[in-house]
């Protein structure tokens, strides 16, 4: 009897409601690679009357980003 693995991708995907602000958006070009896009998020969390600001970065690699 064998056992048969596969290899299948696995993400964690962020759904949020809410306000957030795009900030930095780039393209980054490496000295060795391809060009990719990166933004910083600034988003609020908590109650209207006491918010914190969180900081999330993100950067994509996909050919169709450019087209969004």
């Amino acid at each position: 009897m064998s056992a048969t693995q596969t290899s299948e991708t696995k993400y964690f995907d962020l759904h949020t409601t809410g306000i957030g602000y795009l900030n930095r958006l780039r393209e980054v070009t490496p000295r060795k690679g391809k060009p990719f896009m990166a933004v910083t998020v600034a988003a609020l969390k908590g109650s209207a009357d006491a918010c914190l600001k969180i900081n999330m970065k993100d950067s994509t690699r996909h050919d169709k980003t450019s087209s969004v």
